[in-house]
């Protein structure tokens, strides 16, 4: 089972499935996000909305009523959202549709004379197509007969009709935000607020902005569109809206409450490195309260230049030791300790998972398959039947020489709270594994199915004293663990690199 990205012209495989034969034709109910597939005397779908996560397992349906329409191979099969239902033809006037709840299929004989003759011997595939404009069906059978429409009732189409776009106020002043509001109108006289599924931008980014989930940002005195893409995902019928947002100049006195520098209030920088901070301030103006990145209006300094210097919020590590950093704006001043460290994996829990004796990887702590010890930080919890192996080629990389494998099992790094890089690898390069993934609290941290290895990343929390714990599938090959600190996590797994 794969998927093709239009926009990288990629396909990934995202599971495998038994061989079914090819007699059959197939079509995605959009609404339950299932792939379904009509032919060779069954009806089986395949769950699609969790591809990123779980190989795809088809389930045959135990369909009733006129199961008439699932004999023989390759009907015409489409999905009307008009009527949320499966709509099937395999030759002559008989529609069949299939409420995928119920599970039963239901024949809807012809009503006239004029009805295509027999399907195509070698099956109707995708020439029996749905056309929500018009709520009609369209099949055309062969080169060389007609074409031929039907309608399975005369409800009025579905069909995405404009999209509305507002916000809360049409005047805002600079520096303030707000929520757009997008809705989908259609041309049955329905609507509804689109909270998912919608692409926001602005034409005029230098009077507004607008982010991902549609907060904007008035920047400076003007007028901004703000536009809002939205596709239906039943007929995938997509329109853009727009408004015309007034920025006006910002009245009143403007007020700094706060100060802080960002990422964090303890900071790391390597000796002979630089890295980048932020200062942030907080603000009122009356009852308004927004934020603002402050980091060329600030003073910056540092306690002791001779441990590290800092100019604009580019911090220099100059020798080893600890440091105040300090940004001031007006009479409000934001402090950061520092640190300088000599070595970046000082800051990285490294381990590599193989049987338990002496560290297979040079630097790399040994994780085996024993179980959670608080002392030393970190094992296996609530999982059975772990299997170790440590014969797999590692000859490039000696980390994916080895792993622990498991079922579902839970994996517990005891840190601190705070937020931390994480990175994986998963995988068995000698024979391959099926699906393999580390998850924490359901954020992916990587996925991988079939041979080889897949190495992922991403950034995570630790929250009241429970450190990290990670849900782990198939073989493990290695986990690097990082606070988010100012340090850079690539390089510090760079340094960890000893072969």
């Amino acid at each position: 089972m794969s998927f093709w990205d239009p926009a990288t012209g990629k396909w990934t495989i995202r599971g495998e499935t038994d061989d079914l034969g090819y007699y059959r034709n197939a079509v995605v109910d959009p609404r339950r996000k299932l792939y379904v597939a009509v032919g060779q005397g069954f009806t089986e779908t395949w769950t699609i909305d969790a591809l990123g996560k779980f190989v795809p397992k088809h389930v045959r349906l135990a369909t009733t009523g006129a199961r008439e329409i699932e004999d023989g191979g390759n009907p015409g099969v489409d999905y009307d959202p008009v009527n949320d239902r499966i709509v099937a033809w395999k030759g002559g006037g008989d529609i069949y549709t299939l409420d995928i709840d119920t599970r039963v299929w239901t024949k809807h004989p012809a009503l006239g004379t004029v009805v295509p003759g027999p399907a195509n011997m070698n099956g109707t595939f995708g020439r029996f197509r749905y056309v929500p404009g018009l709520n009609v069906f369209v099949v055309v059978n062969t080169v060389d007969t007609n074409v031929f429409v039907y309608r399975l009732d005369s409800k009025p189409p579905r069909l995405l009709r404009r999209i509305d776009v507002k916000a809360p106020k049409a005047s805002v002043e600079t520096n303030t935000t707000g929520k757009l509001q997008v809705t989908a109108v259609f041309q049955d006289g329905s609507s509804f607020v689109a909270t998912s599924g919608v692409t926001f931008s602005s034409l005029d980014p230098e009077v507004a902005t607008v982010d991902e989930d549609g907060t904007f940002r008035a920047i400076n005195p003007g007028q901004a569109r703000l536009q809002a893409s939205y596709t239906d995902p039943l007929t995938r019928r997509g329109l853009v809206g727009a408004l015309e947002l007034e920025v006006v100049p910002m009245a009143g006195d403007v007020v700094l409450d706060a100060l802080k520098i960002q990422p964090a209030s303890a900071l790391k920088v390597l000796r002979g490195m630089s890295a980048r901070y932020t200062a942030v301030g907080s603000f009122h103006r009356g009852a308004d309260v927004f934020t603002r990145d402050v980091t060329c209006d600030a003073t910056w300094n540092s306690d002791n230049p001779s441990i590290a210097t800092v100019t604009g919020g580019t911090v220099q590590g100059r020798s080893e030791g600890g440091t105040t950093l300090h940004a001031k704006v007006g009479q409000v001043d934001a402090q950061a300790a520092l640190e300088v460290i000599l070595n970046a994996t000082r800051e990285l829990f490294a381990l590599n998972f193989q049987p338990p004796g002496p560290p297979a990887v040079a630097g790399w702590e040994v994780a085996d398959d024993s179980a959670f010890d608080a002392a030393r930080g970190w094992g296996w919890q609530d999982a059975a039947g772990l299997q170790t192996r440590g014969d797999r080629n590692g000859t490039k990389d000696p980390r994916l020489a080895s792993y622990v494998l498991t079922t579902g099992g839970k994996f517990r790094l005891q840190v601190p709270d705070g937020r931390y890089h994480v990175a994986a690898s998963v995988g068995d390069n000698t024979f391959g594994s099926g699906l393999a993934s580390v998850e924490l609290a359901g954020a992916g941290i990587v996925y991988g199915v079939g041979a080889g290895n897949t190495a992922g990343a991403g950034i995570v929390e630790a929250t009241g004293g429970k450190g990290l714990v990670f849900d782990v599938v198939g073989p493990i090959n290695w986990l690097a663990v990082m606070p988010v600190n100012g340090l850079d996590f690539d390089e510090a797994l760079a340094a960890a690199k000893t072969w």
